[in-house]
């Protein structure tokens, strides 16, 4: 049947949004994002200053305008950290990945001053503070490793970031990356203990979460993806990746309608991120809702003319309209 058909099509779909975090593209892109202040008013005017880092390295600083907003021009794909600095203020670090057609990056600032010298128990420090509170090898040596897992010299990585944990077993941005070259190394059990081991240090950020979620899809047992998604998006409820994992992990348990849910919301915290229509058009089909189906492939498709799946797209569009042409369904 037809649509025997589109469902192949929409499965290689879900396939290139899943691990779309594998492959790098070679053109450079911007990477825009919010500031959004909780706790009370607040405006920047020109006090609000927002570094793009790259592992400790800072890449580009800028000034948020009035209403919070911030761009950085020719960012590579590839995963940063995201630091706002406003006197007054405590610091805040927020990792973001950029990708091919980029979206928006809330990052919510609570407005409480004066809080810095409070020790929330964890021994969890964010990037700026790497320099300061470990070892100056153990830093050295996560730069490296850094570096190596950028060039995906994956085995040179591990052995830079085990280094770095020897001198500082603490080292939570160290055990997080770690994880992340054992699991490009397909070692997916020594990754999810590196996630676990970065999770418990600092149970407050994503992306260990994010990242364990995506590796028990790996492991085809999406029932415990489902419990790592929904932690995420408790950590951090204004979190696009968060929800965007979270709905995969629910499409792949065959929890359709949650599933939407999730997507949705990823949507409306990040409506430029591409691969959330491409996802909300697989469970749409499946749900056989063939309308909406086609609504997100024709705004995937309008919103991305340059996308990696563009062309994709307009086929399983063709496909769709020709099938109902045809009345079929």
């Amino acid at each position: 049947m037809r649509f025997l058909r589109l469902s192949a099509i929409l499965s290689a779909f879900l396939l290139l949004v899943c691990n779309s975090n594998l492959s790098e593209a070679a053109v450079e892109r911007s990477l825009s994002g919010r500031l959004l202040f909780d706790g009370g008013q607040f405006q920047c005017q020109d006090r609000c200053q927002v570094t793009l880092l790259s592992g400790v390295r800072p890449i580009q600083t800028v000034s948020a305008d009035s209403g919070g907003r911030f761009v950085f021009n020719n960012v590579p794909r590839g995963f940063y950290t995201v630091r706002v600095e406003i006197e007054g203020l405590d610091p805040i670090n927020q990792m973001v990945e950029s990708q091919d057609s980029g979206f928006d990056v809330n990052v919510i600032v609570p407005v409480v001053r004066g809080s810095r010298a409070q020790s929330n128990g964890t021994n969890v420090v964010d990037v700026s503070e790497f320099l300061d509170r470990y070892p100056k090898k153990a830093v050295s040596y996560f730069e490296k490793g850094t570096e190596a897992l950028k060039r995906k010299k994956n085995e040179e990585a591990v052995k830079h970031f085990r280094n770095a944990l020897e001198l500082a077993p603490t080292f939570y941005e160290a055990h997080n990356q770690l994880g992340l070259a054992y699991k490009q190394l397909g070692r997916l059990d020594d990754a999810e203990s590196e996630f676990l081991t970065a999770h418990k240090l600092n149970s407050t950020n994503v992306d260990p979460l994010l990242s364990l979620t995506a590796l028990y899809l790996d492991k085809n047992d999406p029932d415990r993806a489902v419990t790592t998604g929904e932690q995420a998006v408790k950590a951090n409820s204004k979190s696009a990746s968060a929800f965007f994992s979270l709905g995969i992990a629910l499409y792949k348990a065959s929890q359709l309608d949650r599933a939407e849910t999730a997507l949705k919301r990823a949507l409306d915290l990040a409506p430029k991120m591409a691969g959330i229509r491409l996802m909300l058009a697989n469970v749409y089909l499946k749900l056989r809702q063939y309308d909406n189906t086609l609504d997100q492939l024709n705004r995937y498709i309008a919103e991305n003319p340059k996308g990696d799946q563009i062309r994709d797209a307009m086929h399983m569009r063709d496909e769709l309209l020709q099938a109902r042409a045809a009345g079929q369904p």
